[in-house]
């Protein structure tokens, strides 16, 4: 099971005009199902989209498919008990720079889908479900100095240590999803 290349989902995105990266778009979408919200595929290609459905546009239709295999393949990763999931980031023969900036919007566009869930950040779950939320949103901040926009060793190596940390970050949030989630209202 793997996803789809970043270079054919931002293919993908960019034929429905979506005006956030894939990463960002990647990083959302995992948090949701993180989260366990019941989402059906149609309404994620729908939020997409600017108009509705791909019609008679192959190349509309062409897209569809690929964001549907990222759905769909995201959802399967994380209920598979291997910690098959995966961030959807940029290749490594892209730029460092880009892989970066990848990264961080990746951890913006999940923190994003936690808040829209009304997940507390200051609240206190267990330390390490803690320590993940707050490495998290310190990772949507990263930024590269300019001086570094060609990537050492040292720095290649830094950047897989923190995708491969918020790998398991995110599957740890999941495996504790009942903890995350706002109790709902008793009902009088």
């Amino acid at each position: 099971m793997e996803l789809p290349s970043h270079d054919s989902v931002q293919y993908a995105l960019s034929v429905f005009d979506v005006d956030r990266s894939v990463a960002e778009t990647h990083g959302l979408l995992s948090a949701f199902l993180v989260l366990g919200v019941k989402i059906e595929k149609s309404a994620w290609l729908n939020s997409l989209q600017s108009h509705k459905g791909a019609g008679e546009d192959p190349l509309k239709a062409s897209a569809e498919t690929v964001l549907s295999s990222v759905f769909e393949t995201t959802g399967q990763m994380l209920r598979e008990e291997d910690y098959a999931f995966q961030l959807l980031l940029p290749d490594d023969d892209a730029l460092f720079e880009a892989r970066v900036n990848a990264f961080a919007e990746w951890c913006q566009g999940f923190i994003a889908g936690l808040n829209l869930m009304n997940i507390h950040f200051k609240k206190k779950y267990t330390p390490e479900v803690d320590e993940a939320l707050q490495d998290l949103i310190k990772f949507s901040c990263l930024a590269i100095d300019p001086s570094d926009a060609e990537g050492s060793n040292e720095n290649e190596a830094a950047l897989i240590e923190l995708v491969e940390y918020a790998r398991i970050a995110v599957m740890l949030l999941h495996a504790h999803q009942d903890m995350l989630l706002p109790t709902p209202p008793e009902k009088h």
